[in-house]
């Protein structure tokens, strides 16, 4: 049995349509405005402003030790 190219056509479309959407929302992900980026470079503020939270807290915390003499 001689399978022509639009019964394969029609066979590989669902994955091929599978694939393309894939291909889309990649593509949606990686521009440069997209909210993936927004939201990481969000976390990455977010991240240093905590780090120079317990940084402070840390220097406070060995001086109120030094003060105690712990």
């Amino acid at each position: 049995m001689s399978m022509t190219w639009l019964t394969r056509l029609v066979e590989w479309y669902p994955f091929l349509l599978l694939v393309g959407v894939w291909a889309f929302f990649m593509w949606m992900l990686t521009r440069k405005n997209s909210p993936a980026k927004q939201s990481l470079v969000e976390w990455r503020r977010h991240n240093d402003v905590l780090e120079k939270l317990f940084a402070q807290h840390d220097a406070r915390l060995r001086k109120l030790e030094e003060r105690g003499g712990r």
